[in-house]
C-alpha cells in the first residue's frame, strides 16, 4: 500500500504543483478583470466562458473519460487505434458543431453578452473551444502514460503565454472583453502546435468501427453527467446574470474565484486519482487503500478551508495591479467564500467516491448522480435567485455537490462496495466546524482585537483543530507515530 500511495502522492505533488502555478496564473487575471473591465464586460466574460465550457462537452463527446479505459500501455497498437479513433471523433464533431455556430452567430451574440461589439466577441470566441479540444486527446495521452512532468509544463507555457497576453491586450491596448477573447484563442491555438507532434507519433490512420463502437458506448452515456457537472460549476453564472443583473454576476464571479485554493486540491487530486485506481484497483486491498484515501483528502480539505476562510480579508486587501487583489467593489460578497469552498469540497468527495463505477464500467450511475444534482441545482436557481440574489447560487452549489456525493456513494455501493472511514470521516467534519463556528462566535461576540492579535489568534485556531482531532481519538497509532517522527526532523 505505501508504494502505491508514494505513486499517487509523486504524481498529486506534480500536477498539483502544476495547478497551483497554473491556476495562480489564471487568478492573476482577477484582479485584472476587476480593476481594467467594467461590471458588464466582467459579467459578458464570466458569462462567455461558461457557455464556452458546455461547448467542450459536445465537441469532446466524451471521449476524454472513454480514452483512460480504453488506452492499453501493454498493447501499443492498439493503444494508436484508440489514440487515432479518439482524436478524429472529436476533430471531426468539432468541425461540423463550430461551421454551425458561425453560421448563425449573429441569432445569439446579443444574448450572451451586452458589451457593444458583442457580435464580434462572439465570433472570434467560436473558435476557442474547436482548439481546445482537439488538443484533449494528446494530454490525456501524457496523463494515462504518468508524464505528469511534460504535461505541467507544456500547460505552464500555454496559461503563461495566454496571461502576458491578456494583461497587453487588456491593459496597454485598452481592448477590454475583446482582448481577453483574443489572449484566449491565441492560447487554444498554441496548446494544438505544442501538441501536434504527439498527435502525428500516435495516429495510426485506419478507423476500427469495432473500437469506436465500444468506445462510443461507454463515453455517450457520460456526456449528460459531464453537461450536469459544467451546469454545476458554471451553470448558475448565466441564471445570476438573467435573473439578477450583471452587477451580482460580476460581484458573484469575482468572490467565487476566491475558491481557489480547494479547487486546486480537488483537480490536482482528481488529475492524479483517475489513472491511479484505473491502474490499481486488481492490487490487494486496494479497497482499504481507496477508503483511506478518502480520509486523508477529507483532513487536509479541512485545513484549506479554515486557513482561506479565517484569511481571507487579508487575501483580497493585498495590494495588486491597479489597486487590491480584488477591487474593494466587489468585496461585498466575501461571505460566499466558505460556502463555495465547502462546495469544492464536495465535489473532491464525489470524484473519490466514483472510482467504484468506472472500475466496473457502469458510467451511467455517473449520470445519474450528476443529473439528479444539476436538476435541483437549476430548480432553486430558477426559483431563489429572483428572491435572495446571487448567495443563494452559492448555497444551491454547495447542496447539489451534497447531493451528488450522496447518490453516487449510493449506487457505487451496490457495484463495488468499499468499506469507508465515515467514523473517521465524521470526525474531521465535526471538528473543522467547531473550529469555524466558534472562532467567528468568539470574534464577533467579544472584541477580541483589543487583548490579542485577530490573525495569530486564528493561527490558533488552525492547531485547535488539530488538537479536537486528537481528543476525539481520530488519530490511529501509526499516523500518531509518524506525526512525531515528523515532528523530531
Amino acid at each position: 500500500m505505501k508504494d502505491k500511495l508514494k505513486q499517487l502522492f509523486s504524481d498529486s505533488i506534480i500536477y498539483g504543483l502544476f495547478f497551483i502555478l497554473g491556476r495562480f496564473l489564471t487568478f492573476l487575471l482577477t484582479p485584472l478583470y476587476t480593476n481594467y473591465l467594467s461590471i458588464v464586460e466582467f459579467a459578458d466574460i464570466s458569462n462567455l466562458f461558461s457557455y464556452i465550457a458546455f461547448l467542450n462537452i459536445f465537441y469532446a463527446i466524451g471521449f476524454d473519460s472513454a480514452f483512460f479505459r480504453f488506452y492499453d500501455k501493454s498493447n501499443p497498437d492498439y493503444s494508436k487505434k484508440v489514440f487515432f479513433n479518439s482524436w478524429i471523433s472529436i476533430f471531426l464533431v468539432s468541425v461540423i458543431l463550430t461551421l454551425i455556430l458561425f453560421l448563425n452567430y449573429n441569432n445569439f451574440a446579443n444574448y450572451i453578452c451586452d458589451s457593444e461589439n458583442s457580435k464580434e466577441i462572439i465570433l472570434y470566441a467560436l473558435f476557442i473551444p474547436f482548439f481546445d479540444v482537439i488538443s484533449y486527446v494528446p494530454f490525456l495521452y501524457l496523463r494515462i502514460n504518468n508524464k505528469a512532468k511534460q504535461f505541467s509544463i507544456l500547460k505552464i507555457v500555454i496559461i503563461f503565454v495566454t496571461i502576458i497576453l491578456t494583461y497587453v491586450f487588456v491593459v496597454n491596448y485598452k481592448l477590454g472583453a475583446m482582448g481577453v477573447v483574443y489572449s484566449h484563442l491565441i492560447g487554444a491555438i498554441l496548446a494544438f502546435l505544442l501538441t501536434f507532434n504527439l498527435i502525428l507519433k500516435n495516429l495510426k490512420f485506419n478507423f476500427d468501427f469495432i473500437i469506436l463502437k465500444d468506445m462510443l458506448k461507454y463515453s455517450l452515456p457520460t456526456i449528460p453527467a459531464q453537461l450536469s457537472g459544467i451546469m454545476l460549476n458554471l451553470g448558475d453564472k448565466p441564471l445570476v446574470k438573467e435573473l439578477a443583473s450583471n452587477e451580482d454576476l460580476a460581484i458573484y464571479n469575482a468572490n467565487y474565484r476566491l475558491g481557489l485554493p480547494m479547487m486546486l486540491l480537488v483537480l490536482a487530486f482528481d488529475y492524479a486519482w483517475k489513472p491511479f485506481y484505473l491502474n490499481n484497483f486488481n492490487e490487494p486491498k486496494s479497497k482499504e487503500l481507496f477508503a483511506r484515501i478518502l480520509t486523508y483528502l477529507t483532513i487536509i480539505s479541512s485545513i484549506v478551508f479554515l486557513s482561506v476562510s479565517f484569511f481571507i480579508k487579508e487575501i483580497v486587501n493585498l495590494p495588486f495591479m491597479g489597486g487590491k487583489l480584488i477591487n474593494p467593489i466587489y468585496w461585498s460578497g466575501l461571505d460566499i467564500v466558505p460556502i463555495i469552498l465547502a462546495g469544492y469540497f464536495f465535489n473532491g468527495v464525489y470524484n473519490n467516491l466514483s472510482a467504484g463505477i468506472n472500475i466496473m464500467k457502469q458510467t451511467k450511475y455517473l449520470s445519474y448522480s450528476i443529473i439528479i444534482a444539476a436538476l435541483y441545482n437549476l430548480t432553486s436557481n430558477f426559483i431563489f435567485i429572483p428572491i435572495w440574489g446571487y448567495r443563494v447560487a452559492a448555497w444551491n452549489t454547495l447542496i447539489s455537490y451534497m447531493i451528488s456525493a450522496f447518490v453516487i456513494y449510493y449506487n457505487g455501493q451496490k457495484v463495488y462496495p468499499i468499506s469507508y472511514e465515515w467514523k473517521r470521516v465524521l470526525i474531521i467534519i465535526s471538528s473543522c466546524l467547531i473550529t469555524y463556528i466558534g472562532f467567528n462566535l468568539l470574534v464577533n461576540i467579544i472584541n477580541v482585537e483589543l487583548f490579542i492579535n485577530i490573525n495569530f489568534l486564528k493561527i490558533i485556531f488552525i492547531f485547535i483543530f488539530i488538537f479536537l482531532l486528537y481528543i476525539f481519538k481520530f488519530f490511529e497509532k501509526s499516523e500518531i507515530d509518524l506525526l512525531r517522527r515528523l515532528l523530531k526532523r
